[in-house]
């Protein structure tokens, strides 16, 4: 590896603007890095939501937190919230 970096180094050593193209090229790559990790951080919270997501809502497979029992009782049902009058409220009839 070393021996074909020497040659490298040379030509690139004599080229005129070597500076400057070198210097766009390692800015081009410091953005590329930084775009590369921004993008991973994303999906990874990406994912960590999903997970928790998907761990606080029941699916098919999974039973919520109440028992059996609890499953089979029903609700008492609520007062009707408009009484209908029954026929003793009819005097006479």
């Amino acid at each position: 590896m070393k021996r074909l970096l020497n040659p490298l180094l040379l030509l690139m050593a004599s080229a005129p603007e070597a500076d400057k193209k070198l210097d766009l090229l390692m800015y081009a790559l410091q953005a590329t890095n930084e775009s590369v990790k921004n993008i991973k951080n994303g999906i990874d919270t990406f994912q960590a939501t999903l997970v928790k997501m998907a761990s606080n809502e029941p699916g098919p497979d999974r039973e919520d937190d109440t028992t059996a029992s609890e499953k089979t009782e029903t609700p008492p049902e609520p007062d009707p919230a408009i009484k209908m009058p029954s026929a003793s409220d009819f005097p006479g009839q």
